[in-house]
């Protein structure tokens, strides 16, 4: 800053002191004056003047290397000075924080590009083989290979239009879930009834085997939609038309309750299993599995997060996988 401008700042600081310093001096002299006459307040007068000057003086020079210092503190937030260690305290706490939000944003900026960049290119992918099935149907006779083709497509495209929305959906999370008292048996049969047609067509049963009377704190939509991606996990790498058993169990103690699914399917890598919840992962299963997007167990994560839930994988290869779902109890949560 110029010396014009730091003057014109330093008497707006100090413009009380300075009035109240220039009445003190009025009141003195006029005494003076009453007293012995004007010959007497000279003096006094050019004192008083000097220590205006030396005073504004004074905190031009203090307010000149603060401005410097709270330059070199907005280049360096850690810039410590024990003159003023509660004014840079306040900066260097104020700038932790500012760059832990310009990190968070930045992180949610790159994880959002990914996500599209990756939602996109299955979007096209599932255009693209409907594109082709549909050439095949205008050169040859249309038969049910090609309807079946664009079925399948038309599944994946609604499956990943229904992610992209919840994706979006997470950063207004809070506006868009209602925690209540929930039947987990209610809930977890109206997950399975939904996918009724997948369990058929897959050659896969269900085991419910829960309480009626157990219940949860938690948001039946977002949780539905967690049951319902584990669910859809469990059956697309479970085989074929082996008759094997998903099962769906509950457990409660004092502080928690936990809902288990377990299927007999193939399993995941121990390698694999730290990074399941990865976004776009999909490990050795998802690249012998055309379907799989690597979003599902992502999502599950996030939501989990969201909603003060916990979700644990345990599995082994060729044996199948359990996902633990864990509730914590209202009156524990308040002590979190």
């Amino acid at each position: 800053m110029y010396l014009k401008e730091i003057l014109i700042e330093v008497l707006k600081r100090s413009k009380r002191s300075i009035i109240t310093y220039c009445i003190n001096t009025i009141f003195i002299l006029g005494f003076y004056y009453l007293l012995i006459g004007i010959e007497a307040i000279t003096y006094p007068f050019f004192v008083s003047i000097l220590i205006l000057l030396v005073y504004i003086f004074v905190e031009v020079i203090s307010y000149k290397e603060l401005c410097h210092k709270l330059h070199i503190a907005k280049n360096s937030p850690d810039y410590e000075d024990e003159s003023d260690d509660k004014i840079f305290n306040i900066i260097s706490s104020l700038h932790r924080n500012y760059n832990k939000k310009l990190h968070t944003i930045d992180q949610k900026y790159k994880e959002k590009l990914f996500f599209f960049s990756q939602w996109i290119h299955n979007m096209k992918t599932s255009s693209t083989i409907i594109d082709l099935a549909c050439e095949k149907g205008f050169h040859k006779d249309f038969n049910q290979r090609i309807l079946k083709d664009i079925k399948d497509e038309n599944e994946r495209l609604k499956s990943n239009l229904e992610q992209g929305l919840n994706f979006l959906r997470l950063d207004d999370f809070a506006k868009d879930y209602a925690i209540d008292e929930v039947s987990v048996h209610d809930m977890v049969c109206n997950v399975i009834n939904s996918k009724k047609r997948d369990f058929i067509y897959n050659g896969v049963y269900p085991k419910v085997e829960l309480d009626k009377r157990l219940s949860v704190y938690t948001d039946v939509k977002w949780c539905s939609y967690i049951i319902h991606q584990i669910i859809n996990n469990s059956i697309k790498y479970s085989p074929k038309n082996s008759s094997k058993y998903i099962r769906i169990s509950g457990k409660r103690n004092e502080e928690t309750t936990s809902l288990i699914i377990e299927d007999e399917g193939l399993g995941i890598d121990k390698e694999h299993i730290s990074r399941v919840f990865e976004p776009f992962f999909t490990g050795n299963n998802g690249r012998k599995n055309s379907n799989s997007t690597g979003i599902g167990l992502y999502m599950v994560k996030k939501i989990c997060e969201s909603l003060k839930h916990s979700v644990q994988i345990k599995s082994q290869r060729n044996k199948g996988t359990s996902v633990i779902i864990t509730f914590i109890h209202p009156n524990n949560l308040l002590k979190m």
